[in-house]
Parts: C-alpha cells; sequence; structure tokens
C-alpha cells in the first residue's frame, strides 16, 4: 500500500529499523532526520521515554521487526499508523511487543511523532 505521498509500509519498516540501530539512536543527525522534534515514545513500562531534544532512550538488547506481524493505516494522507510486532532478544532469551508508531509527512519527508511498545507475555 502506497499512499499519495509515495510511502509504503515497506519504507516504514525500514524507517522504524533503524530507529532500533544501537548506531543510529547515537547519532543526532540521523536522528534529526526520521524523528520529529516533538516526537513522544512510550516504553514498555509506560514511561515517557523520549523527545528528539531529549536523544532516545538507551536500547537493551537487540530488537528486530517480525516480517510477519505489521500492518499500516493510512490515517490521512499525510499520517500513517504502522503496527507491528517487535522481538528484543537479550542474553539468550527473548520478549515479544506490540508496536505502533504514528509518522507524518511534511514537505515529503516522513518522521515518527509517536511510538508505543507494550511487552507480550509468552
Amino acid at each position: 500500500m502506497t499512499d499519495t505521498n509515495g510511502i509504503s509500509k515497506k519504507e516504514l519498516i525500514a524507517r522504524e529499523e533503524l530507529l532500533l540501530n544501537k548506531g543510529i539512536r547515537n547519532d543526532r543527525e540521523q536522528i534529526n532526520r526520521i524523528v520529529e522534534e516533538n516526537c513522544i515514545e512510550i516504553d514498555e513500562h509506560g514511561r515517557k521515554a523520549y523527545s528528539s531534544k531529549a536523544g532516545l532512550e538507551k536500547l537493551d538488547g537487540v530488537f528486530y521487526i517480525s516480517d510477519t506481524a505489521s500492518e499500516m493505516i493510512m490515517l490521512s494522507e499525510d499520517t500513517a499508523l504502522l503496527l507491528y510486532e517487535a522481538v528484543k532478544t537479550k542474553n539468550n532469551s527473548r520478549t515479544k511487543a506490540n508496536c505502533s508508531s504514528i509518522w507524518k509527512s511534511t514537505n515529503g519527508e516522513w518522521k515518527v511523532i509517536f511510538h508505543q511498545r507494550t511487552n507480550l507475555r509468552e
């Protein structure tokens, strides 16, 4: 699915994956390209974890997005909701989480404006 601004689910997932990369998360210039200035993240504990001014929360473990559990819903022609399942691996354990992100296009540039991660019990 591609909207009128030319974004697809695959492209949004690729942008989400950048945010899961520790090297990218520590690069302020890269983050400013994909995270809106007033972005809010709610972590798995229900805490507001970041805005781009404060920097991104530190990731503990390695995260990846499940290929089979994702959906993109266009909320308007310039706003998309991305729903997906992420998996965190750390110390030989796996934790799954349901994630949702809202992405907005301004002047043709897609940036995340909201993200929430909720851990699932396995």
